[in-house]
């Protein structure tokens, strides 16, 4: 299935994701909504700041390389590939978050003294779900009881959920 249809399916509208080649996407997240620790103005002191968590969206970091005078080219396999690798890391590393309105948040932190955020992905939970369903289509891992067949006939809903 390809990277957008995908993502057109699970409500996340096309003004609402951004897979950047850049070193650092701090303003992005900013301007996603996605900062969630700030001073407060008063005390100077580091204070959690909410998050709107009804919206899908996605930032993610996309890996590139850049030669001589070339512009930027992606690596790695591409915007699916890494999508999957930010979730699976925030998945591995514990930085997953579910809320009761059935979204769930995956953030992804680069290894090493930088923490600096790579990714944060809003989705919705069962999302998510058809996705594993999508991927592990002959039901081999998570669901041995689907039989293979047209993604479409593996997944919860049958259309695309639009956000706000």
């Amino acid at each position: 299935m390809p990277f957008d249809t995908l993502l057109d399916y699970s409500g996340v509208l096309a003004e609402k994701r951004e897979m950047l080649m850049a070193d650092r996407i701090d303003g992005v997240l900013k301007e996603y909504g996605f900062v969630y620790m700030g001073k407060d103005p008063n005390t100077k002191e580091v204070v959690e700041i909410p998050i709107e968590i009804d919206s899908p969206r996605l930032v993610c970091m996309q890996p590139y390389s850049i030669a001589d005078r070339n512009k930027p080219v992606a690596k790695g396999g591409g915007k699916g590939v890494t999508l999957l690798t930010h979730m699976r890391n925030s998945l591995a590393h514990g930085c997953t978050y579910f809320f009761d309105n059935g979204n769930m948040l995956l953030e992804d932190r680069a290894a090493g003294s930088s923490g600096k955020t790579t990714a944060m992905i809003l989705l919705p939970q069962s999302s998510f779900l058809d996705w594993i369903k999508i991927i592990d289509i002959d039901g081999k891992y998570y669901f041995p009881n689907s039989a293979r067949g047209d993604y479409r006939t593996l997944v919860v809903r049958s259309k695309p959920k639009k956000h706000e």
